[in-house]
Formats: C-alpha cells, sequence, structure tokens
C-alpha cells in the first residue's frame, strides 16, 4: 500500500473516530445546568430568487418573536430533560456546565436561505419553490470546547399561497399563518438538532 493510500485512511479513521466521540456519556452524565446562546437574528428573512440576480428580492420580517420562540423551545426541551437551564451571553460562561450554541446555516440547493424565513424560487415565471424554513446548528460547548460537529438540522414546510414581492403585501391572516407555519419548523428543526446532542 502506497504511502499516501496509508495516510488517507489514517485521516478517514481519525476523522470518523472523532466525529463518533464528539460528546461523551461522562460528559452528558456531568452535566446538570445548561447555558443557551442563540446567534439568531430577531428578524426572518423574505426571500424571493428569480430567474436572474437581477429578478433577486428580499425583504425582512419583523416582531414576530421567531428567534424567542427558537430558544423558548430549547429552553423547555432541557426542562423538561431534568436539566436547570437559562440564557448566556458567552461560549466560556462557568456558571454552566455546557453551553449550547445555536447558529444559523444554509439549505444546499437554496440560495440565500441562511437562518430561517420565508422563501420562494422562480424559473421563467414558474415558482420551482415556495415555503417557510429554517436551517441550524445546536453544537453543545463543554469546558469551552465543541462537542458536536453534526448537530446540524433543518425543516421546510409549503406554503399555503404563493409569496408576493413583500411580506406586508400579504394580509394579516397569512402573515399569521405564515408565522405559525414557521414557528412550527423551529420547532422540528430544534428537536431534530438537540436529539444530536445527546442531551
Amino acid at each position: 500500500m502506497s504511502i499516501l493510500r496509508k495516510l488517507f485512511f489514517s485521516i478517514l479513521l481519525i476523522s470518523l473516530g472523532g466525529c463518533a466521540a464528539n460528546i461523551k456519556t461522562q460528559d452528558i452524565e456531568a452535566i446538570q445546568t445548561v447555558g443557551v446562546l442563540n446567534e439568531f437574528l430577531v428578524t426572518a428573512n423574505y426571500t424571493n430568487i428569480g430567474t436572474t440576480i437581477f429578478g433577486n428580492k428580499y425583504d425582512q420580517v419583523y416582531g414576530e418573536g421567531y428567534k424567542e420562540h427558537m430558544t423558548q423551545t430549547v429552553l423547555n426541551y432541557l426542562e423538561n430533560k431534568g436539566y436547570s437551564v437559562s440564557e448566556v451571553t458567552d461560549l466560556n460562561d462557568t456558571s454552566v456546565d455546557t453551553v449550547l450554541y445555536i447558529t444559523p446555516n444554509s439549505i444546499y440547493g437554496m440560495v440565500d436561505s441562511n437562518g430561517y424565513g420565508f422563501y420562494k424560487r422562480t424559473f421563467l415565471g414558474t415558482v420551482a419553490r415556495n415555503t417557510s424554513y429554517v436551517s441550524m446548528n445546536i453544537v453543545p460547548y463543554v469546558g469551552g470546547k465543541s462537542r458536536c460537529f453534526g448537530c446540524y438540522a433543518k425543516s421546510l414546510t409549503k406554503l399555503p399561497v404563493v409569496m408576493p414581492e413583500k411580506w406586508d403585501d400579504l394580509d394579516q391572516a397569512q402573515q399569521a399563518e405564515f408565522t405559525d407555519l414557521l414557528k412550527k419548523d423551529i420547532e422540528i428543526a430544534v428537536e431534530k438538532a438537540l436529539k444530536q446532542t445527546k442531551l
């Protein structure tokens, strides 16, 4: 076997071993207090992607409580598991046994889909995608070190009506329905990601 091949397999084994050992049973058993640090924005994206970049339109959704709902969903999940929980502002917070670091991510194949929001993709006038979405990582930090590299989750739900160009073009009932769907996506993604942390 060539040296390069041996090196490749060694690196692969180390990588796989490292991923499998990200969070250890003894680490989990020692955890009683959990801090939650949520880096999502308070605003949700409202994105219309056209056939070319010239057709792309962007808006933001304010005041619907998406970030607060995400944080509270995490806190409730952990409390139900028996942990003492609180919000923190620092990854190295020593007042808790571990910090759960929540960060936005993107969805493969969806341009400009970072975090959460509403997304429509059209191609030559045909709607190819019309959805609410969440894409996130929830990573436990123990002693200031990351203990999970693959704790990623997403959730998407088809919207009941085609998104207009701006959020304010929706009536109040439609905005409320969109908001409910996105909050449900948040709950689904949070549960998926937290299960991967093993907490």
